[in-house]
């Protein structure tokens, strides 16, 4: 066909030529001459693009044998990088799981990791560890979700519905939902989703909630399952302790996804604070896995049982052993008996508040101790020796050879907790403050004991870095307070350069200390100290009015036990002296929120001296001024307003006062 087409235009052309020249008449030799030319040149174009095209081919499959090689090699590539994956995943998985089981992992940073990790994993026991871990990573402050999202995941996994709509995927560019639950009665409600701090990927714009926040009071009046789920979509159910009540309803019920319920109920007391719903959050789950043929976890029904163990930390934080219950009670003896104060009989009597003491350190000592050594995993047991350090005597104080030779041994054993305290991984910043505290006041103690052997700039060089480390401590003033003292003591005649020194601490706390040392024992003595105020009854007091007559100013609260004990006393000095030129004053440290309790007290004791009261308790300007750092505190005025003495109890104070009004 090519070759017609050819013929019949070279024909059409030979025609238009003739035509053209129109003298011009080729004759059968021409015509032939030139279609055998134009044969043998198409022949030859068409040689060429035949070999052309077989060269092109075989370049395609040269190139496509290249392409298909590189592909193996890029699948195999992957699929040993999957394969290597895969062991390097099974292999961190065992490494988590064998330090769970040893209870190496502790910390939330350590719990949130290994949950995550936990979660590629590739049997649905690991999902439900990781379900358990994140849970217990929120317990100790952990902000993220991983309970939730491995619950999830563990549902999918068994070709069940989701909860908390966690799980996604992406279909051309646009994010989807995995299968979701949303039986009316179970469903999990935007609400509580937020109580359990997670969101869906569809609905970016919801925050976490804190579960603590907007809980309200319980609402302890429901009884049956049926209420507490109307409660529960009705958003109502929100209290942790609801919540738990809610659980321990439920957990009767045959309705696997009313179980399923049940747990979360659980898991959101735990985050919610509520301890004792550890053990429902594994009753609950057990019952669950039972009710859709699969083996329980914790074995607390009958019925088959996996044989993957509970892990340490899961069982104590869980408390399925009821040890963290246990726990918690000695916790609270041991705070209750850190504030206990010594009874009215005692803080009359001096040799029966020593006995009260050392009553009273035995058995901090033994409480302390049993946390201590009960609980090893514990971060709380810290604190106890905390407590213990805080109260810890200088020396063995004894006469008595053999009862001294047991205190130093106790001693001893103190600064080796104290030691330990301070290398531990797990205590908190309170423990780590007390344990520094300690350090330099044994160092102020010894130096009260062997003032010779004493380096005064070395205590207060660490009292400033204690200052500095923490310098919100309660113990700073404590502390300056001390080394002061050990100042006035032993070096009086370096007292004020050091006060004045002080005023340029970079600690604020130790200025204000120096300062009022400064007021009540250099200016206080040698100026009048000055005073002005209206009375709680209306009164306006002044000092300087109050010229010619001795003075007790007395600071106390009426939440300070010693204070209520020392009215009795005050009161017969003031009756007894007052028409000989004797005054007292009260500067009340209590805060608003007492006002009322103050003038009851005030009534009950038939108080007749003026007090300044401004409600803003330690913030009192006088007391800042003066430092007053413990209550009570007595400040003896002679007749000139200037300080002559300060005392913690009025024992000495009636022959001071008779001295200053001439009356001996």
């Amino acid at each position: 066909m090519t070759y017609m087409r050819s013929l019949y235009a070279a024909t059409a052309l030979t025609v238009f030529a003739g035509a053209i020249a129109q003298d011009t008449q080729p004759d059968m030799t021409t015509i032939v001459t030139e279609d055998q030319a134009d044969r043998k040149n198409f022949s030859e174009a068409q040689q060429r693009h035949t070999a052309g095209d077989s060269k092109r081919l075989d370049r395609v499959k040269a190139l496509m044998a290249e392409i298909e090689r590189e592909e193996q090699a890029d699948e195999k590539e992957f699929a040993d990088l999957l394969a290597e994956m895969q062991r390097r995943d099974a292999q961190r998985l065992n490494q988590i799981i064998e330090l769970l089981a040893a209870d190496k992992l502790t910390s939330t940073q350590d719990l949130e990791s290994a949950a995550l990790i936990l979660q590629h994993g590739s049997i649905p026991e690991h999902y439900l560890l990781a379900h358990e871990i994140g849970t217990i990573a929120v317990l100790k402050g952990g902000t993220t979700p991983l309970g939730a999202y491995a619950e999830d995941r563990f549902l999918l996994s068994i070709d069940r519905k989701q909860r908390f709509g966690s799980q996604y995927h992406e279909i051309n560019g646009q994010t989807q939902l995995l299968p979701l639950e949303d039986t009316p009665r179970t469903k999990v409600t935007p609400a509580f989703r937020q109580r359990h701090r997670i969101w869906t990927p569809l609905d970016t714009s919801q925050h976490m909630a804190d579960p603590q926040q907007d809980l309200g009071e319980p609402q302890g009046s429901f009884t049956t399952a049926e209420q507490a789920l109307a409660l529960y979509h009705d958003d109502q159910l929100t209290h942790p302790q609801d919540l738990h009540h809610a659980a321990l309803l439920l957990l009767h019920s045959d309705d696997p996804l009313e179980l399923l319920l049940a747990h979360e109920f659980s898991a959101a007391a735990l985050m919610g604070g509520v301890q004792q719903a550890g053990p429902v959050f594994a009753r609950t789950l057990d019952k669950y896995l039972l009710s859709i043929g699969r083996p329980q976890r914790y074995a607390t029904q009958e019925g088959p049982a996996a044989d993957t163990p509970i892990m340490p930390l899961v069982r104590r934080v869980l408390d399925l052993d009821g040890t963290q219950a246990t726990l918690e009670r000695d916790w609270t003896t041991l705070q209750s008996h850190l504030r206990e104060y010594p009874p009215e009989a005692a803080l009359q009597d001096q040799q029966i508040l020593a006995r009260w003491v050392e009553k009273n350190s035995a058995r901090l000592r033994e409480l302390a101790m049993h946390f201590y050594t009960a609980y090893p995993r514990e971060p709380r047991r810290w604190d106890a020796i905390a407590a213990l350090l805080q109260r810890a005597p200088a020396q063995a104080t004894e006469q008595n050879e053999a009862t001294a030779q047991t205190q130093q041994a106790w001693l001893e054993e103190l600064h080796t907790l104290h030691v330990a305290l301070e290398r531990s991984s797990d205590a908190s910043p309170k423990a780590r403050e007390q344990a520094a505290a300690f350090s330099v006041q044994q160092a102020l103690l010894g130096a009260y004991l062997s003032p010779q052997d004493t380096s005064i700039a070395q205590i207060r060089h660490d009292l400033e870095q204690f200052a500095e480390r923490f310098p919100q401590s309660g113990n700073i003033e404590l502390l300056a307070d001390m080394h002061l003292n050990l100042l006035e003591t032993h070096r009086p005649d370096d007292l004020e350069s050091i006060l004045t020194e002080l005023l340029d601490s970079p600690s604020r706390t130790l200025r204000e200390t120096a300062n009022g040392r400064i007021e009540r024992h250099i200016r206080a003595r040698s100026e009048p100290m000055q005073m002005h105020f209206t009375a709680l009854d209306g009164r306006e007091v002044d000092t300087a009015a109050l010229r010619g007559k001795v003075v007790l100013v007395e600071f106390w609260a009426t939440w300070c036990k010693p204070c209520i004990a020392e009215i009795p006393a005050i009161k017969r000095l003031y009756e007894r002296y007052r028409a000989d030129g004797f005054e007292v004053i009260g500067i009340a440290l209590d805060e608003q929120k007492d006002r009322d309790r103050l003038l009851e007290l005030i009534e009950e004791h038939r108080i007749r001296w003026p007090q300044y009261f401004d409600g803003k308790g330690w913030d009192n300007p006088y007391v800042k001024r003066y430092a007053i750092h413990a209550v009570p505190a007595l400040f003896l005025l002679d007749q000139q307003s200037r300080l002559v003495s300060i005392h913690t109890s009025s024992e000495q104070l009636a022959a001071e006062v008779r001295g200053l009004l001439d009356l001996e």
